[in-house]
């Protein structure tokens, strides 16, 4: 049975852009659930970390009122 990893946040340290994803499977989609580059700037210096409760929360909240994150 697939298990949905955590929710985490990507951060860019060359133009500042961020996304917090919340995966719903182990089958993460490129662009989506998971990014390699940049989709702002282009850099691959993307850094990834635990999301926090408060960017979790906002994530959700975002999904519910159908907006892009």
């Amino acid at each position: 049975m697939p298990i949905p990893p955590q929710p985490f946040t990507f951060h860019c340290s060359a133009c500042g852009w961020c996304r917090t994803v919340i995966p719903r499977s182990d089958a993460l989609r490129q662009g989506v659930d998971w990014f390699e580059r940049c989709p702002q700037c282009g850099s691959q210096t993307l850094q990834r970390r635990p999301a926090s409760a408060a960017e979790t929360f906002r994530a959700r909240l975002q999904q519910l009122l159908g907006g892009r994150h």
